[in-house]
């Protein structure tokens, strides 16, 4: 089960990929909030970047650490594709298409692990966590951001509504978002200290609910796991219609809720 889960979250991402960098607003500004944290802490000789996507936190990251050695993994290979565009000219990074969680790391090899928006899809944090712990240097940092559960608040809460008003069957996301003191604790147990979580939320503007459907269909798996549509036509328009008077902008437009989650710990 969790290999074919993996195998769908590849293939969403490969679809998306060119599109990608169009619409993940969020998670450039995600980026940068992980760099600034990263610069705070270290200066890295060997880094390890889990879940590179189309490279943006790659190319942040060989700017802020141009003599620095660079190992970049992702699930999706034409996500990697992009990667590999935007740094081809750099001979110091290193490709791994493949699923990170499968991975024995070798001991002590990164000063730095940095992950953006990609932490969440790990099918056991905890196992997989404490293998990269294991595999930072004494005194290593690892830095990741993630979503909290407060994202996409005002579709999951129109949800709600449409699935008492059309008597649906009461369902859960397929995955679900852990909040700040959950993944903390998972970071301790996996060997980290010192572990510190910041905590923001971003709300993003969109023309109606259809954009805002469409830019998560185009960030691939990222966020679409998270949420709940209904299956039939008839409560899926009045869902829509129910979003757009509930969340309009007084200049017009609608908004949708991100909640960030940062950590970063060291390692012991």
């Amino acid at each position: 089960m969790v290999e074919m889960e993996k195998k769908k979250i590849a293939q969403e991402f490969n679809r998306q990929a060119r599109a990608y960098d169009q619409y993940a607003v969020v998670q450039k500004r995600m980026a940068h909030r992980l760099m600034e944290t990263a610069v705070k802490q270290i200066h890295p000789k060997n880094i390890l970047e889990i879940g590179c996507g189309t490279g943006y936190l790659t190319q942040l990251l060989l700017e802020q650490y141009p003599d620095s050695r660079l190992t970049v993994i992702d699930l999706a290979e034409n996500m990697m594709d992009c990667t590999r565009k935007r740094t081809r000219h750099l001979s110091q990074v290193q490709y791994w298409v493949g699923d990170a969680e499968k991975i024995n790391w070798k001991s002590q090899s990164y000063d730095l692990i940095i992950a953006n928006a990609a932490v969440h899809w790990f099918s056991d944090p905890g196992i997989t966590l404490n293998k990269l712990a294991g595999s930072l240097c004494s005194g290593g940092v690892f830095v990741c951001s993630t979503f909290g559960p407060d994202t996409f608040q005002e579709l999951n809460t129109t949800y709600t509504w449409i699935e008492r008003e059309y008597h649906l069957s009461s369902s859960d996301p397929p995955f679900y978002l852990r909040n700040s003191h959950k993944w903390k604790e998972i970071l301790q147990l996996g060997g980290l200290s010192d572990v510190k979580t910041q905590v923001c939320w971003h709300r993003i503007e969109y023309k109606d609910c259809c954009e805002f459907l469409h830019a998560v269909r185009r960030m691939g798996g990222c966020c679409s796991r998270y949420v709940r549509l209904p299956q039939e036509q008839e409560p899926l328009s009045a869902m829509k219609h129910r979003y757009n008077q509930s969340y309009r902008m007084k200049q017009g437009g609608v908004y949708a809720t991100y909640q960030i989650i940062q950590l970063c710990g060291r390692k012991r």
